[in-house]
C-alpha cells in the first residue's frame, strides 16, 4: 500500500468518524434526527473528503493544526469575548433560578460579572472591524459570498437546529418550512428561545455595509479617524444622558455598532499602539466605575446598555492589553481551535447550557463561593467547542459546499 492508498484511508477513516459524531450529535444532543440532516450529514462528509484529497492542508485546518497566517491578538480576543459570552448566559441561567439569595454578595459579585461580561458584543464588533474594514481590491459578489458562507447560512441552520431542538420536546410547537423560512427571514429568534441570535443579525448587516466603508476608510488620516472615535464616545454619552425620542432607534443603533467597528480599525494602527498604557487604565478604571454604579443602581444604563462608554472603555482596555502583549502570546492549539468554532460555539451555547446544567448541579455559578462559574463555563465552552465542531463539519459544511459549487457556475455563466 503506496503513500497515497493510505493517506485516502486515512481520510476516509477521519470523515466516518465526524459523520458519527455529527448523528450522535443530533440524536442525543438535538433530540432528533431525520432524513433531511442525516443526508446533509453525508453530504458534508463527502465534501470534507474531497477537499482533503484536493486540498492537503484541508483536514489540518478543520482541527486547526495549521499555525501560519495567524494573527495571535485576534485569536486571542476571539476567545476572550465567546467565554465572555457563555459567561453572561451561563451565570444569568443560574441567577435566574436564585432569587431568594438576590441581596447577598456572591449573588450581586456574579451579577456584576455577568453585567461586566457584556463587553463581548463591543469587542467582537470591533474585532469584525479590525478585520474586515482593511481595504482590499475585492469584487462585492466575492465580498458578499465570503459573509453569507461565514455569517449567514450557518445562522440559518442553527436557527434549524434550535427550531429541532425545542420542537422536539414540545415547547414549541411544529410549522411548516414555509413559515420557519419566514420566522428566519424577519429575525424572529424569539420563537426558537434563541434570543442571542439578534446580534449575529447585527453582524450580518454590519459586514455588508463594511464593504463600501473599506473604501471610505481607504485614505482617511489618522487624525480624522481618531475624531471619528471621539464623536463615538461622545455619542454614547449623549444617547445615555439626553433621551432623543425623535432618532428611529434602529438606525441609531446601527450607526452606533458602525462607529464601535470603526473604533477596531482604528486600534489597528501602529499610532494607536502609543495610547495602549492609556487605555489599559481607562478600561480598568471603568470596571471600577461599573462596579460602583451598579452598587447604587444595578440597572443603570451606564453598565447595562450596548453603548455605554464604559463597555467601550472596557473593550477598548482589554484591546490594548492584548496589542501590548502581542510578542509574548503563545500559539495554542486550544486558542485556535476556539477561535476557528467560536461562531458555531456561539450559536449553539444555548442548548448547551440546557443540557450541562442540571449535570453540572454541584458547580452551579452559586456553589463553591463562586468558583463552581468558573468550572461550568468552562464546561459548557468545552461541549459547546465539541459540538459545534462536528456540526461545522457536516451539516454547515455542506450547505456552504453546495453554495460555493452554485456561486462558482454563475460567475462563469456570466462570464
Amino acid at each position: 500500500m503506496n503513500d497515497s492508498s493510505i493517506r485516502k484511508f486515512f481520510y476516509l477513516l477521519y470523515w466516518a468518524g465526524v459523520l458519527l459524531g455529527g448523528i450522535y450529535i443530533f440524536k442525543c444532543v438535538i433530540g432528533t434526527i431525520n432524513y433531511f440532516v442525516i443526508i446533509s450529514l453525508i453530504g458534508g462528509c463527502i465534501i470534507g473528503i474531497i477537499k482533503s484529497q484536493s486540498q492537503d492542508d484541508y483536514l489540518k485546518q478543520t482541527i486547526a493544526l495549521k499555525t501560519d497566517n495567524r494573527v495571535l491578538v485576534y485569536d486571542y480576543l476571539r476567545c476572550v469575548a465567546s467565554i465572555m459570552v457563555v459567561a453572561v448566559h451561563k451565570i444569568g441561567a443560574d441567577l435566574a433560578v436564585a432569587a431568594e439569595i438576590q441581596e447577598s454578595n456572591l449573588y450581586r459579585n456574579l451579577d456584576f460579572t455577568r453585567l461586566l461580561c457584556c463587553s463581548c458584543n463591543v469587542i467582537f464588533v470591533m474585532l469584525s472591524g479590525a478585520l474586515l474594514l482593511q481595504y482590499r481590491d475585492e469584487k462585492m459578489i466575492f465580498f458578499i459570498k465570503r459573509r453569507l458562507s461565514k455569517i449567514a447560512i450557518p445562522l440559518i441552520l442553527y436557527f434549524y437546529i434550535y427550531y429541532l431542538f425545542f420542537s422536539a420536546d414540545g415547547n414549541i410547537e411544529k410549522v411548516s418550512i414555509g413559515v420557519l423560512i419566514g420566522r428566519i427571514i424577519s429575525g424572529k429568534v424569539g420563537s426558537v428561545h434563541a434570543l442571542h441570535f439578534w446580534f449575529m443579525y447585527v453582524l450580518l448587516f454590519l459586514y455588508i455595509l463594511f464593504f463600501f466603508l473599506r473604501y471610505m476608510l481607504k485614505d482617511i488620516s489618522y487624525m480624522l479617524l481618531s475624531k471619528m472615535i471621539i464623536f463615538l464616545f461622545v455619542l454614547s454619552i449623549i444617547e445615555i444622558c439626553i433621551p432623543i425620542e425623535l432618532i428611529d432607534i434602529k438606525a441609531w443603533n446601527l450607526l452606533g455598532w458602525c462607529l464601535i467597528a470603526i473604533m477596531g480599525f482604528w486600534f489597528t494602527k501602529d499610532e494607536t499602539r502609543k495610547y495602549d498604557k492609556l487605555f489599559i487604565i481607562a478600561g480598568i478604571v471603568s470596571a471600577i466605575a461599573m462596579w460602583v454604579i451598579y452598587i447604587n443602581d444595578s440597572d443603570s444604563v451606564f453598565i447595562s446598555s450596548n453603548f455605554s462608554v464604559l463597555r467601550y472603555f472596557v473593550a477598548c482596555g482589554l484591546f490594548a492589553l492584548l496589542y501590548n502583549l502581542q510578542k509574548h502570546l503563545k500559539n495554542y492549539f486550544f486558542i485556535r481551535f476556539l477561535s476557528k468554532y467560536s461562531y458555531g460555539m456561539i450559536l449553539i451555547h444555548h442548548i448547551c447550557i440546557g443540557i450541562i446544567t442540571p449535570k453540572l448541579a454541584p458547580f452551579s455559578s452559586l456553589t463553591h463561593k463562586g468558583v463552581g462559574a468558573i468550572i461550568s463555563i468552562l464546561g459548557v465552552t468545552i461541549v459547546s467547542l465539541i459540538v459545534a465542531f462536528f456540526i461545522e463539519n457536516t451539516f454547515v459544511a455542506f450547505y456552504n459546499g453546495i453554495f460555493d459549487v452554485s456561486l462558482v457556475r454563475k460567475i462563469k455563466k456570466s462570464k
